[in-house]
């Protein structure tokens, strides 16, 4: 089962009065790994669904809405879909990882007791 990812950027908005404001904006997301082509069935690309949207002040501790144009900007970019896939594969791959070295571990740990 998967789980939510997360993802954080920083961004630049500029305002009418001629203000710059710097925020973090964090999604939480859905990774779902895409398959190839069988005898049967085509196969589907690795796809992501961006659950929440989030804009937060520097230091974290404000969260501002996120206007509606700002989704739509963010739920149309295919850039950033691109980059919380390859995000999305890099955290798993970096689990895969972590998760063998942990059943090494063990192993090796049990091949110590069996020893004494």
């Amino acid at each position: 089962m998967a789980f939510p990812l997360t993802f954080s950027t920083p961004v630049n908005l500029s305002f009418w009065d001629g203000g710059e404001h710097e925020y973090v904006l964090h999604l939480r997301y859905n990774f779902t790994r895409g398959y190839a082509d069988t005898y049967d069935e085509p196969g589907c690309a690795d796809s992501v669904e961006i659950i929440s949207i989030r804009l937060l002040s520097q230091d974290g501790n404000k969260e501002y809405d996120v206007p509606r144009w700002m989704q739509s900007v963010i739920d149309d970019d295919e850039s950033l879909a691109a980059s919380l896939i390859a995000d999305a594969r890099e955290k798993n791959a970096f689990a895969a990882e972590e998760a063998a070295e942990r059943r090494a571990e063990e192993f090796r740990n049990e091949l110590a007791m069996e020893r004494r």
